[in-house]
């Protein structure tokens, strides 16, 4: 087997076909910044926004104390979320930088 056959790679056909089967060899991920992004997803959540929802009705109804509290711990869980959605990303974008196409 000689050294070009190894590097040879698919046929056109056998591109377009592998491309009609799997899709495109590409990443859906999106480079979208760090911060915004993540806090939007986050905030976004119907069950983030249903607790809001109920901290509000705590205010409404006099327990601002019960509301506080599950603001807080909204904020903290929110916090943690946004700070794992970069650190997921930062992964990501390592990723895509080692990453390097074989020599022909």
């Amino acid at each position: 087997m000689s050294t070009q056959e190894i590097y040879q790679g698919l046929t056109n056909e056998e591109v377009e076909i592998s491309r009609s089967e799997n899709g495109s060899n590409k990443s859906d991920i999106e480079d979208q910044g760090s911060f915004w992004p993540a806090f939007k997803e986050v905030v976004s959540e119907p069950l983030f926004l249903i607790l809001v929802c109920a901290a509000l009705v705590y205010f409404f109804l006099g327990e601002s104390t019960e509301g506080i509290i599950m603001l807080i711990a909204l904020s903290i869980v929110s916090g943690l979320s946004i700070f794992q959605e970069n650190r997921s990303r930062n992964a990501v974008d390592a990723l895509k930088k080692s990453v390097r196409p074989l020599p022909k």
